[in-house]
């Protein structure tokens, strides 16, 4: 492929900055304040007795029938514990929760979704 003027250069410079730089969580996730209030209700909201026991698509593989989405949204939710590490997955819950009717896996996954998306929100205010 072909790109014009220095571009290949460019991108080759960018690469090589890539491979060289440390992993560092704190560069992709910046803390932000958040009130004590607000993270108070939206804990209470995940309802978390409930949703460490959450059954993820994995575990609950039913037939799709007539629903098939290629482009979907995946949500993953690592649900640590003094004992183990569970990882909780969920493509398109929010299509599949339509097209295959009421799940309460993904009920659960949808609402603590948007749960922490208002907290991104609040913190970016």
């Amino acid at each position: 492929m072909y790109y014009p003027g220095r571009l290949t250069a460019k991108f080759s410079q960018e690469e090589q900055r890539f491979h060289r730089i440390l992993p560092d969580t704190n560069r992709y996730f910046l803390p932000k304040p958040i009130l004590a209030s607000t993270l108070s209700r939206s804990w209470q909201l995940l309802r978390p007795h409930h949703f460490w026991t959450v059954k993820d698509d994995r575990s609950t593989r039913k037939e799709t029938n007539n629903c098939i989405i290629d482009d979907g949204d995946e949500h993953t939710f690592y649900l640590i514990d003094k004992k183990a590490i569970r990882v909780a997955s969920f493509y398109a819950p929010d299509f599949f929760e339509e097209c295959l009717g009421k799940d309460l896996g993904r009920q659960q996954a949808i609402a603590a979704r948007n749960i922490l998306w208002a907290l991104q929100r609040n913190a970016a205010e």
